[in-house]
């Protein structure tokens, strides 16, 4: 039996394993990062590239969902430096190493408050000429700051020294750090079903068909996903026994967190994509037309220009007393001879017309 000893004691019967600890969490735990990471990435530079190459409108907002998505992808990072120290394995087969959980907690708030500040930026250029509820919106950001910022303070300071987290046996005074994921996790809730609710009256009452109020509604709405994530993670927190094997429920809150911030990003880019795909589709729509406005020009200039020409075939026949043929006797020459001149200059002009435009 090792004489290493965990984090927590096993239950009756069980005998800790330190080299092969159970995985309960921890490949899903490195899976779900990686991939929300690759997701995020290209979804962000896109939106970047759009925004300045395309619309050439570079805003603040753009420049919150940048900050947003950092700290985001440090939070996932962080969620990886946990897995590799125990996390998503039981509590009793994980020596006591907690600096990864330490730099979790922090870059969570940050991550948070950046991902709903853009969502919400967004809400006010939407909606920038309803001034009650940009003020609102305005008004709840700074709200959320208010929280945010002095609990990010607090965790950075939660234990006194906090070499205790990394450093077993230290003496220490800890606040409650149990208490802190509570209130995060409520604030968390709250503000996303906020984002979630936010858009829907507003665009309820747009003159606009119910197709369309779906589809803005599906579009500016579609941050509040989140909701569930963080309704989820609500639900387990306040279960009873819900942190008798810490790091188990840590990585599985953890796992909601950044499902929570995947879609947050993942959303604040969809409505810079839902321009780069209609501009396409009205490209598309306007080279047809001005396909079909220069087959129609060419027609038309093409069959004014034979008038004019036959014009001046009939009157040149005039002064020189000859009689003019029929249209269908020409025509039939023409079946059973070369090519008439006319014919060929006709064939002339529309390549040139062609060519000019």
């Amino acid at each position: 039996m090792s004489a290493r000893q965990g984090s927590a004691p096993p239950p009756l019967g069980v005998t800790p394993d330190f080299e092969h600890p159970e995985d309960v969490l921890n490949t899903v735990n490195m899976v779900t990062i990686v991939m929300t990471i690759v997701i995020m990435g290209p979804l962000v530079v896109g939106r970047v590239l759009i925004r300045t190459l395309l619309t050439k409108m570079f805003t603040v907002e753009d420049y919150f969902c940048v900050v947003a998505w950092f700290f985001s992808t440090a939070y996932c990072l962080t969620g990886i430096f946990m897995g590799n120290h125990g996390g998503g394995n039981h509590t009793w087969e994980v020596t006591k190493d907690d600096m990864a959980l330490y730099a979790d907690t922090i870059t969570y708030g940050l991550a948070a408050w950046f991902t709903k500040t853009t969502l919400l930026l967004i809400f006010v250029r939407v909606f920038s000429p309803f001034r009650k509820t940009v003020t609102f919106i305005y008004v709840f950001i700074g709200l959320m700051l208010l929280y945010y910022l002095p609990v990010m303070i607090i965790k950075a300071r939660i234990c006194d020294p906090i070499a205790v987290l990394w450093t077993p046996n230290l003496p220490a005074v800890c606040l409650n750090r149990v208490a802190l994921f509570y209130c995060d996790t409520v604030m968390s809730a709250l503000t996303d079903i906020v984002i979630l609710v936010l858009p829907i009256p507003l665009v309820w009452s747009l003159h606009m068909s119910l197709r369309k109020k779906l589809r803005i509604v599906a579009l500016l709405g579609a941050g509040g996903v989140a909701t569930g994530a963080s309704v989820i993670r609500l639900i387990l927190v306040f279960q009873p026994n819900s942190f008798n094997d810490e790091t188990v429920s840590f990585i599985r809150f953890n796992l909601l967190g950044i499902a929570e911030m995947g879609i947050g990003i993942i959303c604040a880019c969809l409505p810079a994509f839902n321009v780069f795909f209609s501009k396409k589709r009205l490209d598309r729509t306007r080279a047809a037309s001005n396909r079909e406005v220069r087959s129609q020009y060419i027609s038309n200039t093409k069959m004014s220009r034979i008038k004019s020409l036959r014009d001046i075939e009939s009157s040149g026949d005039e002064e020189r007393g000859l009689t003019r043929v029929p249209t269908s006797t020409r025509s039939e020459s023409k079946s059973v001879g070369t090519m008439n001149p006319m014919d060929d200059l006709v064939l002339q002009l529309e390549r040139a017309d062609t060519g000019k435009n």
